[in-house]
């Protein structure tokens, strides 16, 4: 049934966020709103969940195809442990741009995380709903894909910048990952 493969996703995935020290913020629907303490962790814990994804459904008839947006930056936590602001803000848009069965991440992230191990290939700047700016997104590629007909590699010469908050009790430097699910069924 749907309800006995939404259980295994959500135990899957809470495994691999404990594995690259994540902490589940809260569940939306069929999204997750999670933070960790470094970018590289919360891009190698979308792969990690991307790729462990298909394992688990395979035997199914729903197909799960789940959308992963990061960003980098300040957010503000209540007194339930809740995270609000414009991090969590962009998240969710970067996530809503991202392809299904896909992980983008924005650039302020790409800034922080640009030494991990995968591959990140930029899209460009794209307008978000809500979000004054255009915002600069990079595909994380899984193993299945290849470099062809991807438009640019990422620069190599980007300046690194730094996010941190000393403000710890009302503001946290943290990555947000928002990750929702489209549920497809086959036939």
């Amino acid at each position: 049934s749907i309800f006995d493969l939404h259980n295994k996703i959500k135990e899957l995935f809470e495994k691999i966020i404990s594995e690259y020290s994540g902490y589940l913020v809260k569940q939306i629907d069929y999204g997750y709103l999670i933070t960790f303490d470094n970018p590289t962790h919360g891009i190698s814990c979308g792969v990690a969940f991307q790729k462990n994804l298909n394992r688990v459904t395979a035997n199914e008839k729903s197909r799960v195809l789940f959308r992963i947006g990061l960003h980098t930056g300040e957010v503000t936590i209540d007194d339930h442990g809740d995270i609000f602001g414009a991090a969590a803000n962009i998240a969710a848009r970067v996530k809503s741009a991202a392809e299904p069965g896909r992980i983008f991440i924005s650039e302020a992230t790409y800034l922080v995380a640009r030494n991990t191990k995968e591959q990140l290939f930029y899209i460009g700047k794209k307008r978000l709903k809500g979000v004054n700016e255009k915002v600069g997104l990079y595909k994380v590629l899984l193993d299945t894909e290849t470099q062809k007909g991807e438009k640019r590699r990422a620069s190599a010469k980007t300046i690194i910048i730094s996010v941190v908050s000393i403000l710890l009790i009302t503001a946290i430097a943290s990555l947000v990952l928002y990750l929702s699910s489209i549920y497809t069924h086959k036939f």
